[in-house]
């Protein structure tokens, strides 16, 4: 990461059930130290805007695209 950086979180919902906390690294002495400025984002924060729906539109094409003959 460059100093001053950006990092964007989206999603937890893979640890929402889960009955023991998830280990590994941890970042902090890197954002730390780099100054960096960690965000998170939630879809539904963007729900009114009409881009929105726009993107809805593009991923199901994706989805429709990417599934298109698989049985």
């Amino acid at each position: 990461m460059k100093n001053f950086g950006r990092i964007a979180v989206c999603g937890c919902i893979s640890m929402y059930n889960d009955s023991v906390p998830q280990t590994g690294p941890y970042a902090q002495p890197a954002i730390l130290f780099k100054q960096l400025r960690m965000e998170g984002f939630l879809i539904f924060s963007y729900e009114d805007k009409p881009i929105y729906e726009e993107g809805q539109k593009q991923l199901l094409e994706w989805i429709l695209e990417v599934s298109y003959g698989l049985d």
